[in-house]
């Protein structure tokens, strides 16, 4: 607020001070004798002042935002909602967005890119079958050929929705490696 008060608001009434004196030595008069002081300072003054005011203002706030951010949560969440993808057995796109297919059957809406859940859930349980289909070892009961040197999965459970899970082209490799790693510990 100090910085505030000195560079904000006397520095810049003083530059606009100097510069009006400037202003009536180059029309051959005095700042005095003018009557700036008397009319045009005040305006001056108050523009300034309301100026910075508002720059406070925009301050304050900002720095409320930024604490509200940073706040940290008084309780600890317990053990069992640590991990909430430990319920997700599927997440596929429908639209323009994703759902989440939990244990239960239910679905949900998923809010986060394939790239940030590929990043957040543990690659021993989940896999990436084409572009944006995931899935988790607890799904698959096994996998028979499809058309196009790709994969259909056989689901342990059909989904509700009816959805049909193919290991692309590109992943069938790799997707064989990873389901028959997890089953030989």
């Amino acid at each position: 607020m100090l910085h505030q008060l000195l560079w904000g608001i006397i520095s810049t009434v003083l530059l606009a001070v100097l510069i009006a004196a400037l202003y009536f030595r180059l029309r051959g008069t005095d700042i005095i004798t003018a009557g700036y002081f008397r009319y045009d300072f005040t305006v001056v003054v108050g523009f300034v002042l309301l100026l910075n005011t508002l720059y406070l203002i925009i301050g304050l706030v900002q720095h409320r935002q930024f604490q509200f951010k940073m706040r940290i949560p008084n309780k600890v969440k317990p053990k069992d909602d640590a991990s909430p993808y430990e319920n997700i057995v599927a997440i596929y796109p429908v639209e323009r967005g994703f759902v989440a297919i939990l244990k239960s059957g239910e679905s949900i809406i998923w809010t986060k890119t394939i790239e940030q859940s590929l990043h957040e859930l543990p690659e021993s349980e989940y896999f990436l079958i084409n572009r944006s289909d995931i899935v988790h070892r607890e799904l698959i009961a096994g996998y028979q050929p499809s058309d196009s040197r790709r994969l259909k999965l056989i689901l342990k459970e059909p989904l509700a929705s009816g959805k049909e899970f193919i290991v692309s082209q590109r992943k069938v490799v790799e997707f064989k490696r990873w389901f028959k790693n997890g089953f030989s510990k």
